[in-house]
């Protein structure tokens, strides 16, 4: 009957004692009868068994320290993790965790996170997870009531697929910006990234940028071939330095595939994607063809972090944990480009200009009309390019085999973005407001003069200044102060 633990009939009218758990374990805890799984202790006083610790992306050592993860899910499974079913598919954050979680938590802006009344004992499994992207790993022993601090090198995302899981990622790659690279550095390794024909995560479509060797395809290839698209959890489309329009039926093809669960990144002159068919185009107000073509000045372009909701308030205090903000919600963009006015209707901004007024990174969920409730994929546009450094420059990669066209070096401040908003598109889907979000007032956010955002999609008015103050005068926001 497959009993280890417990009593059970013996079928003839008796009882039968199938002995004790180990240490660590009890009977029937996950769910099966009579069965030892991971056991919970009640501990005196009001205490507990917790584990704690900060979760890191797999930055490897030649791309610097590796960042903080941001929102990433830690727990403790009761049960075996099934794999990922392939292919689009419907991931919402509402849906139960795989692997019968015990204990679960998040990850803050700092990694950080704490689980308590953990099981105890030896060979204890921990999971980190977000989105797809998944790692599990064994604490050697838990010690009941205290905290046990789980070594950093156990709380890393995967860097290749014996590791752990890693989406399913189509990237198309552009001659002047190099998107790919961004993934490098992020930790997925080198042999993870394959033409369509070979095992890596990362398959390489040609539009006019690198290539991962003489079998990569043409971009036309994704979008044409019946079935190619659907392989996918995510497509990044990447600036190849011009506008090209799109056919209907390619336009069409990406609606679908963000409706059923698909998850969508393009910079720059690949807004194409998404000004020329409904509903993506209402998502925003886009700029004129001049507008597209000329960078604001001054280059590079002082741009805010929209703070007015839950999600940009952790994009500016992550950045700012990471050493990427030039001032409070504040981060200079090179390279920018003026794509987008504004948005409206489900498109949320994340980043802006205030002079030139434009938006220069904005998001949205899928399908369009759909409820919140009822959205699978999302659509994450950036007006800029993520690795230039030095104004008007731009590297150019056409033709080149991958990774010849990578530079190591660290993350740059601007690519720093770019690593939050691949890993937001690659969580599970939630509304970008929370149903219930309670929000901040000008206390709370320590300010007293200028608006602030109140996390919850609003804009509260926190006073005026008394002279000789000024608003922001001693270089805090909204805080009255003045220098000298």
């Amino acid at each position: 009957m497959g009993a280890n633990c417990g009593l059970i009939g013996d079928g003839c009218g008796g009882v039968i004692d199938c002995g004790t758990c180990p240490v660590g374990r009890a009977c029937g805890s996950t769910g099966v009868p009579n069965q030892c799984g991971l056991g919970q202790v009640m501990c005196p006083g009001g205490g507990t068994t917790s584990l704690s610790g900060t979760a890191y992306l797999p930055t490897p050592p030649q791309f610097g320290p590796p960042d903080p993860l941001y929102g990433a899910r830690v727990y403790v499974p009761g049960a075996p993790l099934p794999p990922f079913q392939p292919g689009v598919s419907c991931d919402r954050c509402d849906a139960a965790a795989s692997g019968n979680p015990i204990v679960s938590t998040l990850t803050d802006v700092h990694g950080a996170f704490r689980l308590d009344n953990v099981p105890v004992g030896p060979d204890i499994p921990l999971v980190v997870q977000i989105g797809r992207w998944r790692r599990r790993v064994v604490i050697p022993m838990v010690n009941e009531c205290q905290d046990n601090e789980v070594p950093a090198n156990l709380l890393r995302l995967p860097r290749n697929q014996t590791e752990g899981d890693i989406p399913h990622i189509a990237m198309v790659t552009g001659d002047v910006d190099p998107l790919e690279c961004v993934l490098r550095k992020i930790g997925i390794e080198d042999a993870e990234f394959t033409d369509p024909a070979g095992n890596g995560r990362v398959h390489f479509y040609l539009n006019n940028g690198a290539t991962a060797g003489p079998g990569t395809l043409d971009q036309s290839d994704l979008w044409s071939e019946p079935g190619r698209l659907d392989q996918y959890d995510i497509v990044i489309e990447a600036c190849e330095g011009g506008q090209t329009p799109r056919r209907p039926a390619e336009l069409m093809a990406l609606v679908d595939f963000t409706s059923r669960g698909g998850r969508f990144f393009a910079t720059h002159w690949n807004f194409v994607w998404l000004d020329a068919i409904d509903p993506f185009r209402g998502t925003a107000m886009w700029a004129s063809q001049m507008q597209h073509d000329t960078f604001p000045e001054p280059d590079p372009l002082p741009a805010m972090i929209d703070t007015s909701f839950p999600k940009g308030m952790a994009l500016a205090e992550w950045l700012a944990a990471v050493g990427a903000l030039t001032g409070p919600s504040r981060i200079d963009i090179f390279n920018p480009r003026h794509d987008v006015n504004a948005t409206q209707g489900p498109g949320r901004r994340w980043i802006y200009t205030p002079m030139p007024s434009a938006v220069q990174h904005y998001t949205f969920n899928t399908p369009v009309s759909a409820a919140e409730d009822q959205q699978c994929g999302r659509v994450v546009f950036s007006s800029f390019h993520v690795t230039a450094s030095t104004p008007g420059t731009f590297p150019h990669t056409g033709g080149m085999a991958f990774p010849r066209e990578c530079a190591t070096a660290p993350l740059t401040p601007q690519e720093k973005v770019i690593v939050f908003m691949l890993f937001d598109a690659a969580s599970c889907i939630t509304p970008d407001i929370p149903p219930g979000c309670v929000p901040r007032t000008c206390a709370q956010a320590g300010a007293n003069c200028g608006p602030i955002g109140d996390g919850c999609g609003n804009i509260v008015e926190c006073g005026a200044c008394t002279a000789p103050d000024t608003c922001g005068g001693a270089g805090q926001a909204n805080v009255c102060g003045h220098i000298g």
